[in-house]
């Protein structure tokens, strides 16, 4: 490998299994009678370098292994995707070795490696906050993963979800009640997405969508802080985005109900009508109503 720069980027290296021979069992599944090896330094103070396949076709798995190559140890098997090995030494050298997932086939990839980067809101106590959602209905949006993130404890609606979870919180204005959550996943698993209101100490899950969507939350409550979960399904990078909905309009509720017509027997247009921002009424629809 190029040498891992320590300004976060990425040193890539590309190949093929195209004539490759292979002696060695292979730890990760697959069939390795095919690898091909690189190997790279880890940079002084680092102990966590996470990587990323690029591309591949077909499938390839990818070994973490120490020397000597006369007689070398199996350390981990990479995701498919992207992640991150941990508690390398400083300094020290180490090997990837790449091989075909599929026999009677060979591969053509990419794998890159780069120093990694701490996660600061691996908590709900140092959750990342949204800036101020803009009252246009307009989406704000931030990049994250849990490639370095543990696990919180906070299981996904009681269920058995156990990746490594990341916080981010929004603050809803008045008078909003309502606002839609897009979660757009990068690499690795689909994102869940689990929200919450009170506070860190004492959180109450409002509920959970799951991936791949865009989804309302309705009946919040105006001046106060939600708190989201992102739970990918595995290690990987996600975009999470979320935006205002329509305040609801005035004929939300029966008792609002518009006049169509006060004169029998004249058909009215009422002109073009929308539901946006329209809550629940009990009766099985959400629409607005309307009386004639």
């Amino acid at each position: 490998f190029p040498e891992i720069p320590l300004d976060g980027n990425w040193a890539t290296v590309s190949g093929t299994t195209l004539a490759a021979t292979g002696e060695l069992v292979g730890e990760c599944g697959g069939y390795a009678n095919d690898d091909v090896w690189y190997s790279f330094i880890v940079p002084d103070g680092v102990t966590d370098i996470v990587y990323k396949q690029g591309w591949w076709d077909p499938v390839v798995d990818i070994e973490l292994v120490e020397g000597p190559c006369e007689n070398p140890t199996y350390l981990a098997c990479a995701d498919p995707f992207d992640g991150a090995f941990h508690n390398h030494v400083p300094g020290q050298q180490y090997f990837i070795r790449v091989y075909n997932a599929n026999e009677f086939n060979y591969s053509e990839f990419e794998v890159s490696l780069k120093i990694a980067e701490p996660v600061v809101n691996d908590d709900c106590s140092t959750e990342q906050s949204f800036p101020e959602l803009p009252l246009d209905g307009s989406y704000v949006k931030l990049t994250g993963n849990n490639i370095l993130a543990t696990q919180s404890g906070t299981s996904y609606c009681g269920g058995t979800l156990n990746s490594p979870d990341v916080w981010y919180s929004f603050y809803l204005p008045e008078p909003y009640t309502s606002i839609s959550i897009e979660v757009n996943e990068i690499s690795g698993g689909g994102p869940f997405v689990q929200i919450f209101e009170g506070d860190c100490a004492n959180l109450a899950s409002r509920e959970c969508i799951d991936y791949p969507y865009v989804d309302d939350f309705s009946g919040l409550t105006p001046g106060q802080t939600y708190y989201i979960e992102v739970i990918p399904n595995g290690l990987g990078t996600f975009e999470l985005g979320v935006r205002l909905n329509p305040l609801a309009p005035s004929n939300d509720k029966c008792e609002g109900a518009l006049w169509i017509t006060s004169s029998p027997g004249v058909f009215v247009d009422p002109g073009a009508q929308s539901i946006a921002g329209a809550t629940d009424s009990d009766l099985d629809m959400c629409w607005p109503h309307f009386q004639f």
